[in-house]
């Protein structure tokens, strides 16, 4: 191998060792400076403006991984429950399937766009606004619920996490499903290792809460599990 050839191959390992450190590093200060709340509200902020609005997109139905685990593990009928709904996409999907279904989503224009939109749909079920992390009080119980697309990653406290399905359960009747989808993190397990690793010294000077290996910032939060 020639000069020009080694020196390739090391220039382009120095370059992906460069992009790698910039990225942990960059990581690293938005973790470990910003508290819960504060990443709550950047993540609502994302898609307070985002092509989840766009009614093409609403109206475009179930994706083919969401009815097969319809098809699979819910009933074929009966009253379902759909977290972060966003503008609506899963519900007026769900309407068309047969179900009576109610929705609750944390975005503002999320929720006008999808009630606009559910209404010319003929869908009788209601949109509404809840916090951000929490599953508002309601009536009844339901024979099935989803948390929508990616969703449950958006929660940045593990403890928030786990209300949340335990407040979902109390909704459920026994033995009822509920539907969850994630992002994993094999591909960067090391970055994320290495970048909440930096963020929690940044985060015990502050005398704050650690994050765990796999929270993530991307316009927003994100927890990639494992």
């Amino acid at each position: 191998m020639g000069l020009l050839e080694r020196s390739y191959c090391r220039i382009e390992r120095a370059l992906r060792l460069c992009n790698a450190a910039g990225w942990v590093g960059i990581q690293s200060l938005g973790l470990g400076l910003l508290d819960p709340e504060e990443l709550v509200r950047l993540t609502v902020e994302r898609f307070e403006s985002s092509s989840y609005l766009d009614p093409a997109y609403i109206r475009s139905g179930l994706w083919l991984w969401e009815r097969e685990a319809l098809r699979r593990f819910f009933p074929t009928s009966g009253r379902i429950l759909v977290g972060a709904a966003g503008a609506g996409r899963e519900m007026l999907a769900l309407h068309r399937t047969g179900y009576t279904v109610e929705g609750f989503e944390c975005a503002h224009t999320l929720v006008d766009a999808g009630q606009a939109i559910l209404r010319d749909e003929g869908c009788p079920g209601q949109l509404i606004w809840s916090p951000a992390c929490t599953v508002p009080t309601m009536e009844g119980q339901f024979d099935g619920a989803i948390m929508g697309w990616s969703g449950y990653m958006y929660i940045p406290l593990r403890i928030q996490r786990v209300e949340l399905l335990r407040t979902f359960r109390g909704l459920l009747r026994y033995g009822a499903p509920l539907l969850l989808s994630f992002q994993t993190r094999e591909q960067c397990e090391r970055r994320t290792y290495w970048s909440a690793r930096c963020a929690n010294w940044v985060r015990k000077i502050r005398g704050v809460q650690p994050v765990l290996t796999g929270d993530y910032l991307d316009n927003g939060f994100k927890h990639w599990f494992n």
